[in-house]
């Protein structure tokens, strides 16, 4: 049977639904993010393990908190090290915004020629995009690299228009409202491997806010159609964005129904699957890899604030300023709302003073790096 409310959120939301179990149709359910599904094919019996991944259980202003954060950009500076060296198909996203910044901290650290891989920024007339790009330009004048080379000559295949419905149908249908599927109609020979900004919103504040603002930020687009329409799409956008909400309590035991935490955590739950995970599943039958070192089991133990400071971009500003300093001089879009920059890097200073780098830099390209296997690469 149809689950109306699902289906009539589906229908009106933005890029994707924020729903965690609740799908289209009443009797299918999702599952919980951290699961594993056993199967045994003898007795037609599944039974489901969830992994406890320990999740914002470790301090940021502590020296287990800060060794974590080292391995963590050691960790993908050598990855994206090894990967360079091995091919010649790797490309860097960058914008004005947060996220891809996070994302270069390893990049940066890991040594790599910027020249020798592709950085990619788009270039359009919209104004996010004509931001993004001309922001995209000063750091590559700040850092020496050009933006959008081509790359070497690679072949590609021309994907069916069936091929094109399945993969849409079976990988994001119902669950991401986009139509990108239908313009990537082909699919890369070589491999191609894309560092992004997907889902960096786990390592900073968003959507912070307190809850009943966020249902009524969701419930505007429905105001656009007649008033009975109007009334019964915002009764279902209510029911599911409170039934999920319900479910973060619950989980991370918040006590407080008021909490500006709840939405902070719903975009882990819901987004980083509806509409993240989608993505990558989707690059990757397009024999795309996408790097999305924000997933990393390990650096989601950390949490994001101290007890000095309740600021959620703690952990964003302190990885700049331990790393890659001269990324907080680069200004940021206006699309989204500033950290606050003058309370945090005090903060952040006082605890990189407190537990210094002791590690060593990742050599550059032309000294080695990382050895990663051709079978890895």
């Amino acid at each position: 049977t149809v689950n109306r409310d699902y289906c009539h959120y589906f229908l009106v939301s933005m890029v994707a639904i924020q729903s965690d179990f609740q799908t289209a149709v009443n009797e299918i359910s999702g599952i919980e993010r951290n699961a594993i599904i056993h199967i045994d094919i003898v007795t037609k019996k599944l039974q489901i393990e969830l992994i406890d991944y320990k999740e914002h259980s470790v301090p940021l202003d502590s020296e287990e908190g800060i060794q974590i954060l080292d391995r963590w950009v050691e960790f993908w500076g050598n990855v994206l090290c090894g990967i360079a060296q091995h091919t010649k198909f790797i490309q860097a996203d960058l914008t004005g915004g947060f996220d891809t910044r996070i994302s270069w901290v390893p990049l940066l650290h890991s040594g790599i020629d910027l020249n020798k891989i592709r950085i990619y920024s788009i270039k359009g007339d919209y104004y996010i995009y004509a931001e993004d790009y001309a922001i995209a330009s000063q750091m590559g004048d700040h850092y020496g690299f050009k933006i959008n080379q081509p790359f070497p000559a690679r072949q590609s295949l021309n994907l069916s228009l069936n091929d094109v419905w399945n993969l849409d149908l079976y990988n994001q249908q119902t669950f991401r409202n986009a139509i990108t599927s239908f313009w990537q109609q082909t699919k890369n020979v070589d491999k191609l491997y894309a560092l992004t900004g997907l889902s960096g919103e786990v390592l900073r504040k968003t959507w912070h806010m307190p809850p009943q603002k966020f249902i009524d930020d969701a419930c505007w687009i429905a105001k656009s159609f007649s008033h009975s329409l109007n009334q019964e799409l915002t009764v279902s956008i209510r029911n599911i964005i409170e039934s999920v909400f319900r479910n973060v309590r619950n989980k991370y035991k918040i006590k407080d129904p008021d909490s500006v935490d709840i939405p902070q955590y719903l975009y882990h739950e819901t987004r980083t699957r509806t509409h993240c995970g989608k993505m990558v599943v989707g690059n990757y039958l397009r024999n795309t890899l996408t790097i999305v070192p924000f997933y990393d089991p390990e650096v989601q133990t950390l949490q994001l604030k101290s007890s000095k400071c309740p600021d959620y971009n703690l952990l964003m500003v302190l990885l700049f300023d331990r790393y890659a300093p001269d990324l907080l001089k680069i200004p940021f879009d206006k699309y989204h709302e500033p950290p606050d920059l003058e309370n945090l890097i005090p903060y952040a200073k006082e605890i990189n003073e407190r537990f210094p780098i002791c590690h060593k830099k990742a050599e550059n390209l032309n000294g080695g790096g990382a050895k990663v296997s051709s079978a890895a690469a």
